[in-house]
């Protein structure tokens, strides 16, 4: 069982907050290829944007409506979601 482990996959340390209506801040991604998507409440894919991570990015943000939105960050050790509200 020991050779099909995974082992495990902890992705607390990253963080996604706005700095405005037009930018979100992700902190505490590992250095390499990540893929952030953002969705709306219902789904809907409103943003997918890749680059080479540094430990901080800043998204800027398409004009999206106030409301609750879902972001899907895909690093090359796994996949963490949170939830953001924009005002």
């Amino acid at each position: 069982s020991s050779v099909l482990s995974i082992g495990d996959i902890n992705l607390d340390h990253i963080s996604v907050y706005k700095l405005d209506n037009s930018t979100i801040r992700i902190t505490g991604l590992e250095r390499g290829k990540t893929e952030v998507s953002l969705y709306n409440i219902s789904g809907k894919k409103i943003l997918n944007q890749s680059f080479n991570s540094n430990g901080i990015e800043d998204i800027p943000l398409p004009k999206v409506s106030t409301g609750i939105y879902i972001i899907k960050v895909q690093t090359e050790t796994g996949i963490i979601s949170k939830k953001i509200i924009l005002e």
